[in-house]
């Protein structure tokens, strides 16, 4: 699977405070051989109406490299995702997506071409990348004991 983002910066006020909730790198096994691995920061945002997570993190097997960035609400809603995949150090596929009240525009760039969509987000959705091991935080941490949509 494929997948990717350009980088997208968001700036975060000076005045706002910024805490690790979470950090750190996963090894990835097939049959037991490691193929990759996996290193991230979930961090909390508060203050300038900046409140929320921010989940950053790559993933690394063989030649390929994703990088990927969430916010999120505080209660784990989709703001911002944004992921970029390379390989041999060249850019191979750009993903990007934005939470618009309750509508989520999305946005992908392959070498086939350039797509975008927009569809709306139910009240409780949660976003996690199937390629991505700490987005599962979001679905432990806001979707136990309930049907949550992803």
């Amino acid at each position: 699977m494929g997948v990717a983002v350009a980088s997208l910066a968001v700036a975060i006020p000076a005045d706002a405070q910024a805490r690790v909730v979470d950090e750190g790198t996963f090894s990835l096994f097939i049959g037991g051989v490691r193929v990759g691995r996996e290193d991230f920061s979930i961090r909390t945002i508060a203050g300038s109406g900046n409140a929320g997570f921010v989940a950053q993190g790559n993933v690394l097997r063989g030649e390929s490299k994703l990088s990927v960035r969430l916010n999120t609400s505080p209660s784990g809603a989709p703001l911002l995702f944004t992921l970029e995949e390379s390989r041999d150090g060249r850019v191979t596929e750009t993903l990007s997506g934005e939470s618009r009240r309750d509508l989520w525009s999305g946005r992908a760039i392959r070498p086939e071409g350039e797509r975008a969509r927009e569809f709306r987000v139910p009240a409780g959705s949660l976003a996690a990348e199937s390629a991505v091991m700490h987005h599962l935080w979001f679905l432990i941490r806001f979707g136990e004991g309930r049907t949550t949509d992803v």
